[in-house]
Parts: structure tokens; sequence; C-alpha cells
């Protein structure tokens, strides 16, 4: 059975404080996304103002230009997945092997315009990215489902979520074409969008 995480994304403290605190109620795992500005358009909070209380499973989604510059931040947050998009700049492979050495795992994550290619097999974890990026209420593009097979061709053990505009009335779609996560805005859970 698909796992619904709910995803944070939070442009100031006190919002991310009170979309964590609401996310809390419902679920022991989480996914925060940090936006830097340049990858995406909008700009969430920053690293240093993320957190999340012991015990709670953090999946970090960083949409960010290059990954590798926001490591060692990412890191001492302690979450158990950092994900990195495909489309930004570094050495893909690199970063997950930094990343895995410290025990957390790693994940690629693909925007709608790009296919799965061989990176995929270094890492532990694929996103495929459906929606608005960086935004809150997307709509799932339901054709890049078919990623969710082409990532599991390239590396079998892997995990694989979606994210953007999963909601209830698609939710089977999205479990049907075999993704093990769905990252769910709040608005999926009941709460706040």
């Amino acid at each position: 059975m698909a796992e619904i995480v709910p995803t944070i994304l939070a442009t100031t403290p006190e919002d991310y404080q009170s979309r964590l605190e609401l996310v809390l109620r419902s679920s022991k795992r989480i996914h925060v996304d940090i936006v830097d500005g340049r990858f995406a358009a909008n700009k969430t909070i920053g690293l240093a103002q993320a957190y999340v209380p012991e015990g709670v499973e953090l999946d970090l989604h960083l949409m960010v230009e290059n990954p590798h510059d926001y490591l060692q931040s990412a890191l001492a947050l302690k979450p158990s997945l950092i994900i990195v998009h495909a489309e930004s700049s570094g050495d893909h492979v690199k970063c997950a092997v930094d990343i895995k050495k410290m025990g957390i795992k790693a994940g690629i994550a693909y925007l709608q315009d790009s296919k799965p290619n061989s990176l995929v097999s270094n890492f532990d974890h694929a996103l495929v990215f459906t929606g608005n990026l960086g935004n809150y209420g997307g709509h799932l593009n339901q054709q890049s489902l078919s990623k969710i097979l082409e990532i599991k061709e390239l590396n079998p053990g892997i995990e694989v979520s979606v994210d953007g505009g999963v909601n209830r009335s698609n939710q089977q779609a999205v479990i049907e074409a075999g993704a093990d996560v769905l990252a769910a805005g709040m608005g999926y859970i009941g709460m706040i969008d």
C-alpha cells in the first residue's frame, strides 16, 4: 500500500511552524520543500529555519540550483531522505555518495519534461514531479505517471514518490501506476492549503 506523506512548503518560520504542527497530528513522516528562488521562481524558508521533532521521519526536497552547496546544512537536520533534482547543476552521483555516507537515503527528482535515466541507479528514492514547481495546488499530469515504471525498470528496488497535484480523486491512479509514496499538499489531508 502506498504511503501518504504530507508536504510542507512554507515561506516564513511562523508559517512553517503552524504547518508542521498541523501535519504532525496525522503523520510521523513529512516532506519539506526547500526552494532557493533560483531553481524555482518562489523562495521558501531556508534550511536553518527548518526543523522536525525527534521521532519524525523527514524527507527533505531540495529545489535548489546547486544541491551540493546546501548539503552540509541539509545533513545537519538529520533527515531520513534528501532529494535533489536531476535538472539541477553539479555532480549528482557525488551528491548521492556524500548523502549515503552519512547513513541517509539519497533521492533524485524528475520534473515533467525530464526523462528518467541511468542516473537513478545511484539513488534509493525517485520523485516524479507532476505539478507546478515550488507551489501548492498544482494539477497532476497523469502522463508523467508512466515514469514510475521506467524508474523501477532502471532500479527495481527503488522507492518512488509522486509529488504535485495528488488528491483524493486521482490517488488511485497514482497508486495503480506503482507509486510507493504520495507526497500530498495539506489540502489533501483535510487541512489548510
